[in-house]
């Protein structure tokens, strides 16, 4: 609550609108200079008149044309006052760079997916090895399948959970007896046609009706 308090102050009658509406919506319409005398009026505003996005907006659209030497100084904002190679020095002596500005108190979700998208190190993630082909065998059908076969009955608890349980392997079973189930025989569609009445189930909800009934009050009705 106290945020809310802090972002309506702070942003006035433009606290209605979400912080991507503000930004991408009102921000880009701005000036450079626009900006700068916005930035001035409070916290919030003046976090978002520094917003990347539109500085980079206002880059390409005033110096990016002009500039055949840029330079990214690290964000689109230093990079707009500072586009060329001539600049580096008064780039470091400026005061964003040599005693920025810590603003407190500004919560906002879209500007910080925003910064760490912006921010990630890519460097720690490595696309995995590719896969290798699996051999077929006349269109979808693998050669040697990649999932085991183990006979139930020779399988104890021991093994199955070395080699499947704790690896968390697949594993396929073949004599496991599911034809002495009594579900084996029992469950067809006529036996479950029988129960919840499959084809007037079909009928109403593919009628041309708008109203579709839902499976629970057919199966108590």
């Amino acid at each position: 609550m106290a945020c809310e308090s802090s972002r309506a102050t702070s942003l006035g009658s433009l606290h209605c609108l979400p912080d991507y509406l503000i930004i991408k919506s009102i921000l880009t319409h701005l000036t450079s200079k626009d900006l700068c005398s916005l930035s001035l009026t409070s916290r919030y505003l003046h976090v978002f008149a520094r917003n990347d996005f539109v500085w980079r907006r206002l880059f390409f659209e005033e110096r990016g044309r002009k500039s055949s030497r840029m330079i990214f100084r690290g964000t689109w904002l230093l990079t707009y006052i500072f586009p060329s190679p001539e600049h580096n020095e008064a780039c470091s002596r400026h005061p964003l760079v040599t005693s920025p500005i810590y603003i407190q108190g500004v919560y906002s979700e879209y500007l910080l997916h925003q910064w760490t998208r912006s921010t990630m190190f890519f460097g720690h993630f490595y696309p995995p090895p590719p896969l290798p082909p699996t051999p077929t065998l006349g269109g979808n059908h693998p050669v040697n399948p990649t999932i085991p076969t183990e006979d139930y009955q020779a399988l104890d608890k021991d093994t199955f959970y070395r080699r499947y349980g704790f690896p968390n392997k697949p594993v396929m079973f073949q004599n496991s007896g599911v034809e002495s189930w009594p579900a084996w025989e029992q469950w067809t569609l006529e036996s479950l046609d029988a129960k919840v009445c499959l084809n007037d189930m079909y009928k109403m909800i593919n009628s041309g009706n708008c109203i579709h009934p839902s499976p629970l009050s057919i199966m108590t009705s």
